[in-house]
């Protein structure tokens, strides 16, 4: 009896590694290698967790926007997944994930890796909107059967049946994010759409902000970026929540519903940055009045205010930046309206949420809303975003 395949899902930012069967990845980690400065050591996938400040280290990724650029690290995370799920390369074969329209030279840099590096039998290669359009079919039988009963046990009122076959992947990734439209377990090529704001972009612009308005943190990307989890979120209405904000920079004073101080890490008592006076935070009381911590106070925070929606908001309006992108509204809308008219109800009425970015409170709300006036028919919208959309 031959050996179940081998399955590696490879974002950008992480890679999850199983066999086919498998409820869930049986191994997570960090999808690139990295190495302390001024030393030839070089740490390949969950081997950075050894090292606390990831300020010491110099990362290498093997893909950008989900292609791959790096070959040599890629080859050794994948050496990394194979010794941890315990399989035999030579004996076995696997199922790789791409983005939707991989180059042609992409593909073959990976196929090097698979057949001459580690020697495989056999390959299938597939879209990750494809495998998560096949995730996304159970979630929405799931939802529909859930509408079905409300109402004390009675039956709700019925949806025009749409074809759970059909949906569109919205994925927010480490480096892009992209709008797929899937029928049957096929992408639509065609149609796919693609924005340079990302995680990682999200991430660097938060970043800039603190540095040039409190402190210098150029270096405390991880710090910043387990902030940018921990608070960020997407504003229903940005120009209301910015006048919520009384300012970061006022020492002392009530502060704001928006105001949050996120405490560093100085790796001797604190090993990870958190999250305090957050009133998203279960332990918040409204009652209770919330002052601003005075800045010489041990240890050491940052105070966030309107940084916490600014950096999410970038999805939406890139050209905050001067990036000459659309947003995520026009990005999904635009990849629904280029798919036939027999598609578009179903597009339009379930469009998945995946990746870590699918995580940021308020996104799913936002992107509802305003995608509804972009549809030029009156079609049903519904966006979903599951509870782990990171493994969908």
């Amino acid at each position: 009896m031959d050996p179940p395949a081998v399955v590696i899902d490879a974002g950008t930012y992480e890679v999850r590694a199983g066999l086919a069967g498998d409820d869930a990845p049986r191994y997570r980690a960090p999808n690139c290698t990295a190495r302390p400065k001024q030393q030839l050591q070089v740490l390949v996938a969950d081997e950075i967790y050894t090292i606390k400040n990831h300020a010491q280290l110099e990362f290498s990724r093997p893909l950008e926007r989900g292609v791959l650029v790096h070959a040599g690290a890629q080859r050794d995370v994948f050496e990394r997944c194979f010794s941890k799920v315990q399989c035999t390369p030579r004996d076995s074969r696997i199922v790789v994930t791409e983005c939707a329209v991989n180059p042609p030279s992409a593909r073959k840099a990976c196929d090097e890796i698979l057949f001459e590096d580690f020697g495989f039998l056999g390959r299938m290669r597939l879209p990750s909107a494809v495998c998560a359009a096949a995730k996304s079919k159970e979630i929405l039988e799931d939802r529909e059967r859930h509408l079905a009963t409300q109402h004390g046990g009675k039956p709700a009122e019925k949806r025009l049946p749409y074809n759970h076959d059909c949906v569109l992947i919205c994925d927010m990734g480490h480096s892009a994010s992209t709008a797929t439209p899937v029928l049957s377990g096929g992408a639509h090529d065609y149609a796919v759409r693609r924005s340079d704001v990302g995680g990682q972009l999200v991430t660097g612009y938060l970043r800039d902000l603190i540095s040039y308005r409190q402190m210098e943190v150029f270096d405390e990307t991880a710090t910043i970026d387990k902030l940018k989890r921990d608070l960020c979120y997407v504003a229903q209405d940005f120009d209301s929540e910015l006048a919520k904000c009384d300012g970061t920079t006022k020492e002392h004073g009530t502060a704001s519903d928006v105001y949050a101080e996120f405490v560093l890490p100085d790796y001797h008592t604190i090993d990870a940055g958190y999250a305090r006076l957050d009133t998203r935070h279960p332990a918040y009381n409204p009652e209770e009045r919330r002052r601003r911590t005075r800045p010489d106070t041990s240890p050491q925070f940052l105070r966030v205010e309107s940084e916490r929606f600014c950096g999410p908001e970038l999805h939406f309006s890139p050209q905050d930046i001067g990036l000459k992108q659309c947003g995520l509204t026009e990005l999904v809308a635009d990849s629904i309206l280029k798919c036939p008219h027999a598609m578009r109800p179903n597009l339009s009425a379930q469009v998945m949420l995946v990746g870590g970015g699918a995580r940021c409170p308020g996104l799913r709300e936002r992107l509802q809303r305003e995608l509804r006036p972009l549809m030029l028919e009156p079609y049903d919208v519904e966006v979903v975003a599951p509870r782990e959309p990171e493994l969908t």
